[in-house]
């Protein structure tokens, strides 16, 4: 079980995040549409449940990212997803995105240990019939210089947490995503990218964590993410899973 994460607040680990940043980087070309994402990170059996309810309830679907190292556990999340979830939204037609088997920091370990790490959650999935998984996030959304490069040609998108829009140039490599936290009052904060997004075209992803009526410190009420989801619809957003936005958008480079 991992316990909750505190970030190197140091002078040198806010450097270092932001300057990881700017190396082996991936842009995106132009982005001619308004796009959204929806993921979940680790992820907790509530947004398997209350997530992907919210999402196909509305004909959607979402990114989930696993660790399959952590099936059957709890922590500060709630009771985490089993193999037996991920089936099931998989079969829903939700994407199944990766995590380090363990939910490894990327910023600390080694890249020899997250290649490893993810070449057995990777396994672990496949044997669930889960393949080719093309996206990854990193956990607590921090990853060191080496870890970023070791990883910057096994997937199509690698995704982070620092909060706002994909526009053109933006990196694949360490995508932004907008954080899903709190109750319905938390609505303005999604409000906020939505009018950025209406008034320049670009991807936006959002990520929860738990998703129930007692939330943690990192996760949100049902009623916000529906409230978000249905947000996104009233904007004639394209909504779609993080694999499938990029392959529209590199399409549209191609045109």
């Amino acid at each position: 079980m991992n316990a909750p994460y505190i970030p190197d607040l140091s002078l040198k680990g806010k450097i270092r995040r932001r300057l990881t940043r700017l190396s082996s980087r991936k842009p995106l070309p132009a982005i001619d549409q308004k796009y959204v994402s929806f993921t979940f990170d680790d992820f907790p059996k509530s947004s398997a449940i209350n997530g992907a309810k919210n999402l196909k309830d509305k004909g959607l679907r979402g990114t989930f990212y696993a660790c399959t190292g952590q099936f059957g556990q709890s922590n500060h999340f709630g009771e985490l997803c089993s193999s037996d979830d991920v089936k099931r939204i998989f079969a829903a037609g939700h994407e199944i995105g990766c995590h380090t088997q363990n939910h490894i920091d990327c910023a600390v370990s080694s890249p020899a240990v997250v290649q490893m790490e993810i070449q057995r959650n990777q396994a672990n999935l496949s044997a669930l019939g889960i393949s080719n998984s093309d996206a990854f996030a990193f956990p607590y959304g921090d990853v060191s210089f080496a870890g970023k490069r070791a990883l910057s040609d096994k997937f199509a998108t690698l995704r982070g947490v620092q909060p706002g829009i994909n526009h053109k140039g933006s990196d694949a490599n360490q995508l932004l995503a907008v954080p899903i936290e709190g109750d319905i009052d938390n609505l303005q904060y999604a409000k906020n990218f939505f009018e950025q997004l209406d008034a320049k075209n670009g991807w936006l992803i959002f990520y929860a964590h738990d998703v129930r009526t007692k939330f943690s410190k990192w996760g949100c009420s049902p009623a916000l993410l529906q409230a978000i989801i249905e947000e996104a619809i009233a904007r004639n957003y394209i909504i779609a899973p993080v694999t499938s936005i990029y392959s529209q958008i590199q399409e549209q480079q191609a045109k």
